[in-house]
């Protein structure tokens, strides 16, 4: 696995610590439990407006990500909490995979001051 941070000199807003460590957390436990990947990136940039994007790639098994939330069998239980956390700090969480040509979590998050008033309302 690589990780490969932004050169931005923006800090990672407090708010999203936490949530965005839970987020890749689980990015990278479901790699190591389905996806059989020999390859894993992780990427983290922070925009000069404090706008948030992670990615975390694998060249894994992959899976079709329409069938998420058609049963709670699917096994990406973790995928649609993935999304629910995204979208509680405003923001989204993209999937992009198709079986055998592995998978990647996009996870976009506005400034945290947008994030904070989106929260509120």
């Amino acid at each position: 696995a690589t990780l490969e941070l932004s050169e931005a000199g923006e800090a990672l807003p407090a708010a999203y610590e936490l949530p965005l460590f839970r987020m890749i957390q689980e990015s990278l436990n479901n790699i190591s439990r389905h996806a059989k990947a020999s390859d894993v990136q992780v990427h983290l940039v922070i925009g000069p407006g404090g706008q948030v994007i992670a990615r975390v790639k694998d060249n894994g098994s992959g899976f079709d990500p329409g069938r998420i939330g058609l049963s709670e069998q699917t096994g990406h239980f973790g995928l649609r909490q993935m999304r629910e956390r995204a979208l509680d700090l405003g923001g989204t969480l993209d999937i992009i995979s198709s079986p055998g040509i592995g998978a990647e979590i996009i996870i976009s998050l506005p400034p945290a001051a947008f994030s904070e008033s989106y929260a509120s309302n």
